[in-house]
């Protein structure tokens, strides 16, 4: 039996896409590496609460934002239209594979430490507007601050634990 604590929200369903039971998705993870090593991918539809298990059988991306999804089970637009709109998630085990990439977006509701060990809040929201990617981040007292975001200024992130360690330039918390 599959634990709600053991999943972890990757994305949401979107509108079909052609006739055969395809759908647009939104996700916060690359899954193309791992939908080629993994022969058999469920991923989970979170119906009335429940978190229904399908097997993923096809995965394309559509654009840098977009990917195409279909699944066993869901052969016909009109299938998979009952399902748009749905949360999507997988097994956290997977997302510990190295080859996986995700978006910024993923990263929304993790803890942020600063590469000394403290804890600067919670991630909030994210401004990809400009060329520069902000997160804004809760503080524990309640204050919403902004810090830039890049790869290089990870130092860990660690998703079974919710966790985001990032270089954060000197003085950018105090102002």
């Amino acid at each position: 039996m599959i634990d709600s604590h053991s999943l972890e929200p990757i994305g949401t369903l979107g509108k079909p896409h052609g006739v055969q039971g395809e759908c647009n998705a939104r996700l916060t993870v690359d899954l193309a590496a791992l939908f080629e090593e993994e022969e058999r991918l469920f991923l989970f539809f979170e119906l009335d609460a429940l978190l229904v298990p399908f097997r993923l059988i096809g995965y394309r991306e559509k654009s840098s934002e977009v990917s195409l999804l279909r699944f066993v089970g869901i052969d016909s637009k009109e299938a998979m239209e009952r399902y748009s709109g749905v949360l999507l998630l997988m097994e956290k085990r997977y997302l510990e594979d190295e080859s996986l990439e995700f978006t910024w977006e993923h990263f929304i509701g993790f803890t942020v430490f600063d590469r000394d060990g403290s804890s600067v809040g919670t991630i909030s929201d994210l401004d990809d507007s400009t060329l520069n990617t902000l997160l804004s981040i809760t503080t524990p007292e309640g204050q919403e601050i902004l810090l830039p975001v890049a790869e290089d200024l990870v130092v860990d992130m660690d998703v079974a634990r919710r966790t985001l360690t990032l270089i954060i330039p000197d003085g950018l918390l105090q102002l």
